[in-house]
């Protein structure tokens, strides 16, 4: 892959991560990201609904990020809160970078 197309990408990943963050913040829930050792996205999301932080990993932040989310979501149903599904934040279609 050309290496500026690559940092293009990556560009819009990483603002894509940042529009989360900042979404995620108003309903006060922190959602931070970081490269691993092994070359993936680790996305951690804390949140008050639940006493401990949820991570996952993925191949961009973005992935990594909708991964923790749909886990939390999990988490949440099992304890019976069917708020997370009714104040759901998901991103436009067409600014994925997975699509």
């Amino acid at each position: 892959m050309n290496l500026s197309l690559l940092n293009l990408w990556n560009q819009h990943d990483e603002s894509i991560a940042r529009k989360y963050r900042a979404d995620f913040g108003l309903k006060g829930w922190l959602l931070s990201w970081q490269l691993t050792e092994d070359g993936f996205w680790q996305a951690t999301i804390s949140t008050r609904e639940l006493p401990y932080s949820i991570s996952r990993t993925g191949r961009s932040r973005f992935q990594a990020i909708d991964r923790a989310y749909r886990a939390m979501g999990a988490m949440l149903a099992l304890r019976g809160d069917r708020s997370f599904f009714t104040n759901r934040i998901t991103p436009e279609p067409e600014s994925t970078p997975e699509s």
